[in-house]
């Protein structure tokens, strides 16, 4: 599930049948696989709208963040 989470935020573009019958032979429903693509959207919707409305990390989230040379989008989808 992992994998599948990591391709269709990463590279949604490349998610393929395959991915989403990997995911039906591990055991997952129909309706599981879709709320999981459902969740992998909407935080990828609500990051561009944060980071579109300039948005910046405060208090304890910003400690964590930093501890990171990049930030997590970097380099990913465009």
């Amino acid at each position: 599930m992992l994998r599948y989470v990591e391709k269709l935020t990463l590279r949604p573009g490349t998610v393929e049948r395959e991915d989403v019958d990997a995911l039906r032979v591990a055991g997952f429903s129909d309706a599981g696989i879709g709320d999981i693509a459902a969740h992998v959207a909407l935080f990828s919707f609500m990051n561009r709208i944060v980071d579109g409305l300039g948005g910046q990390l405060e208090g304890d989230m910003a400690e964590r963040a930093r501890r990171f040379s990049l930030p997590l989008h970097a380099g990913t989808y465009e």
